[in-house]
This record gives structure tokens, sequence and C-alpha cells, in this order.
């Protein structure tokens, strides 16, 4: 009889703060990892409340970077693997089954940088730069990177290989054009 692998075990960290329109939507589409970490800047909107239906590993931390909570996430987090989500990102069926079957047959890279398409009023925006759109490796081991601590659109420091999924998560940054210009007057100002 042919032994069965088993993966590794993956840990999910999610940054948040007042987020609760998009937090549900999110945290669902994790619901096939090992363990989730939330990182949240003390909501007063109710994202808390939706992040303890998902998981007890909720820990307060005030805003002071992207980067200075991702690193705060990865102490928290129990698995060497690690998937970081933001609120407003969504994993697919096709992200999840690419990780799994990475993680069957032996990883070729320390870190992973996922392809988003990123959507705004229903709409995927295929064109303009916006597809494929990457940020920083979002699924790592632990031991191979750290985030710089930059307020926002944090960088990050690897020490091995960057490898690319080929299968997309879904990205809604803006909930309609009131949120928009909300978010461009925040990041601006």
């Amino acid at each position: 009889m042919a032994e069965q692998r088993t993966r590794e075990k993956v840990s999910a960290v999610v940054i948040a703060y007042n987020d609760a329109p998009n937090m549900r939507r999110c945290l669902e589409s994790l619901h096939w990892v090992d363990e989730l970490v939330v990182i949240d800047s003390h909501s007063t909107d109710g994202t808390t409340d939706i992040c303890r239906e998902f998981t007890s590993k909720i820990f307060h931390y005030p805003f002071q970077g992207f980067g200075v909570l991702r690193n705060q996430a990865l102490t928290h987090a129990t698995h060497d693997w690690i998937f970081s989500l933001d609120t407003d990102e969504r994993v697919t069926s096709a992200v999840q089954e690419e990780i799994e079957r990475l993680l069957l047959e032996g990883p070729s890279a320390q870190a992973y940088k996922i392809p988003r398409r990123n959507f705004f009023l229903g709409r995927w925006i295929k064109h303009c730069g916006w597809y494929p759109d990457y940020r920083q490796p979002q699924f790592f081991h632990k031991a191979h990177m750290q985030y710089r601590e930059e307020l926002v659109h944090e960088g990050y420091e690897l020490k091995g290989k960057l490898g690319y999924l080929h299968a997309s998560l879904e990205q809604i940054p803006f909930r309609d054009i009131d949120h928009y210009f909300r978010k461009m007057d925040r990041y601006s100002s």
C-alpha cells in the first residue's frame, strides 16, 4: 500500500482595521489553511466580531505601518509556511489547489508572488497595468522572509529563491466611488 503524503501546514495572516464590509469574504476564502492569525489595529466597526467567528488568534496593535504589523503577525504564526492576505483580497480555489499541490510535491522556492485580478465596480480591470498585479510575496517560508517597515507598500527581504504562482487571487480595492476617493485622499494626505 502506497504511503499517503500530507502537506506541510499553512498559517494565514491578515492585517485588519475597520474593514467589516470585506472581512467575512476574505476570511471565508481562507477556510483551507491550518491556522488563521489576525492583527487588528483596534477596529471599531465590527471587524473584530467577524474575525472571532473564524479564529481566536486575534491580536491588537496600534497601526505603525503595514511592515511592522506583518512582522508582528509572523511572530504569532506557528507554522513555517505563511499565506499573507489583505482584507480586500480573496483566495480562489485555483490558488488554494496550486499551493496545496506545491506543498505536496515540495516547493522549489522559499517565497512566491501571486498575481492578482483587480475588480472595480464589479468588473475585472484586465489592462492598464492592473493585471497581472503582484505585491510582495504572499506565500512564503517564514524563516526566509521579513518585511521592511515602510508605512505603506512595504518592501521585503528574502533569503532564498523567489517563485511565481500561475493562479490568481481576486482583489476588490474599492467598494464604490466614494470608497475610491476616500482611500486616495488617505494615501495622499
